[in-house]
């Protein structure tokens, strides 16, 4: 008993603040050290646990850096880095694969009633359609149903909004655009130029992704003309 004055275990440093500070720090590092990788040596301390008549730990035999034995940037290897090529027909093959595992440990998801539920909900005309940008007194909106179901940006005045059926002008089509080009583009938004206050606001970024993927192609749009500019005529376009 260090203290001497606890007999009820309360407060191993009894009335000695000395001794109880030591102990702290004696409980916190045998807290820490294992976490660490090292053993405690207590000893040199003068300090034992109660009841015990052996030292808290022995002392860990030291080991430099140069001993350890750190990875290199040729030891790291990705065992899934070959997934990367996402057309790839090996690729598509896989993942397949592990649909269709998913499938028969779960169920398809188009069989279970709540499936139908939220795709009717999604596909409603009854939504209210968003804007997700104002220009020039238009108002955008991106849109999608069953006849549209890679979808639609769509514009159209404030007055013309508040009515129960707005006249919407089309501004982009990307069924239209996917037929087109032969690819699946799922809509990734738009960054506006803007130039200040004043300046007419008539050239946006719109991204794209192949078929939902992360990467995204963006291409400057022309919102007078409803077109995207070809790099030969000076439009901008950012790669994947």
């Amino acid at each position: 008993d260090p203290g001497g004055s606890d007999p009820g275990g309360s407060d191993p440093g009894g009335s000695d603040p000395e001794m109880s500070t030591r102990l702290r720090l004696c409980s916190a590092a045998i807290l820490l050290a294992p976490s660490a990788g090292l053993r405690l040596f207590a000893p040199s301390a003068g300090l034992r646990l109660r009841g015990s008549a052996r030292p808290l730990a022995t002392a860990a035999p030291s080991m430099s850096m140069a001993d350890a034995a750190l990875p290199t940037l040729e030891d790291l290897t990705d065992p899934r880095e070959w997934l990367e090529e996402v057309e790839g027909d090996k690729q598509i093959g896989w993942v397949k694969e592990q649909n269709a595992d998913a499938v028969a440990r779960i169920g398809e998801p188009s069989d279970k009633p709540l499936y139908g539920r939220l795709l009717e909900i999604m596909e409603s005309d009854e939504k209210i359609p968003y804007i997700g940008r104002v220009l020039n007194g238009l108002y955008y909106n991106f849109w999608q149903d069953e006849t549209h179901v890679q979808g639609i940006w769509r514009r159209c005045t404030l007055d013309e909004y508040r009515k129960a059926e707005p006249e919407w002008e089309l501004v982009l089509d990307l069924d239209a655009l996917s037929a087109e080009s032969g690819v699946s583009w799922v809509w990734g938004g738009s960054t506006l130029l803007d130039e200040g206050p004043g300046v007419r606001k008539d050239r946006v970024m719109v991204s794209l992704s192949r078929g939902g993927a992360d990467a995204k192609v963006s291409r400057e749009f022309d919102l007078d003309a409803k077109e995207f500019l070809a790099v030969s005529d000076g439009g901008f376009e950012l790669p994947e």
